[in-house]
């Protein structure tokens, strides 16, 4: 027997921009967001916000890859996109 998968959804609902940021990123969803989690690429918690969710100042951060974990508020679903930090 094969085993296959009967869709995979190909669009995110949450897009991030500009990506490379030097300074702001932000963050948009087509439903409300209930929680901002960033994490370095050894998978520390730089960054986590619950309040006023549109956008991080991203001009304290090193320079590098991170990723942003974004948790909706209408059915709990966590999204992971990665972006990296320039000057």
């Amino acid at each position: 027997p094969t085993t296959s998968i009967s869709s995979i959804e190909k669009t995110s609902p949450i897009s991030i921009y500009p990506n490379p940021s030097n300074s702001i990123l932000n963050i948009e969803s087509i439903t409300p967001i209930s929680e901002v989690i960033i994490t370095n690429t050894s998978g520390q918690i730089v960054y986590k916000n619950s309040s006023n969710i549109k956008n991080v100042n991203m001009s304290d951060f090193t320079n590098g890859v991170y990723f942003i974990s974004v948790k909706q508020k209408s059915d709990m679903k966590v999204y992971t996109l990665k972006f990296i930090k320039t000057d």
